[in-house]
């Protein structure tokens, strides 16, 4: 009988432990892993907001990026236009690719028809050559013109060189431009 009560005092423990065991696993271990799940749960969540985050400062540091650039785009644009109060920087332009081009200039300003941009007769006297030379360095210039009219006609002067008249095989053109301005006239 000892035997059987040692027996039914093992069982008894092993029960007891058993249960103790259950418990601590209901108890402890099972909602330890129910926060573990929670938890990564959580965190790919955050990944996701990271990710998001992410493609959000990237897009915003392109738009800075382009930004800029656009920035430097209007910055170009806007050395294209002649200030209309002051226009001694276009002025000095064309007088200097006048003299660069051996040509004499005369420049008056006109009244021009359309709103923000000034007019100019030029008036030049060269040779035919420096004249078209002078015409595609306005045209490919830094500023933002437009030729309204162009008159070319041979010059009839004559230069007394040893006793003889030469011609001077110069011409005379007279050109009429526009000039766009940055501000309203």
């Amino acid at each position: 009988m000892i035997g059987s009560s040692a027996l039914r005092k093992s069982i008894i423990i092993s029960f007891c432990f058993a249960v103790v065991l259950i418990l601590l696993i209901f108890i402890i271990i099972i909602p330890f892993f129910g926060d573990v799940e929670y938890y990564s749960g959580q965190v790919l969540e955050k990944k996701k907001e990271l990710a998001l985050l992410k493609s959000e400062i990237e897009f915003l540091e392109s738009s800075e990026r382009k930004q800029l650039e656009v920035a430097s785009d209007i910055e170009k644009t806007k050395s294209f236009y002649v200030d209309k109060d002051a226009p001694i920087n276009f002025i000095s332009f064309l007088e200097r690719t006048a003299g660069s081009a051996g040509l004499d200039i005369n420049i008056s300003a006109v009244d021009s028809s359309k709103s923000q941009t000034l007019g100019f007769n030029l008036f030049l006297k060269g040779n035919l050559l420096s004249s078209l030379k002078f015409l595609n360095k306005i045209e490919s210039g830094p500023y933002l013109l437009e030729i309204q009219s162009l008159n070319l006609k041979k010059n009839q002067e004559k230069k007394l060189i040893n006793g003889k008249y030469v011609d001077l095989n110069e011409v005379d053109m007279n050109i009429k431009i526009i000039v766009y301005s940055n501000e309203e006239g």
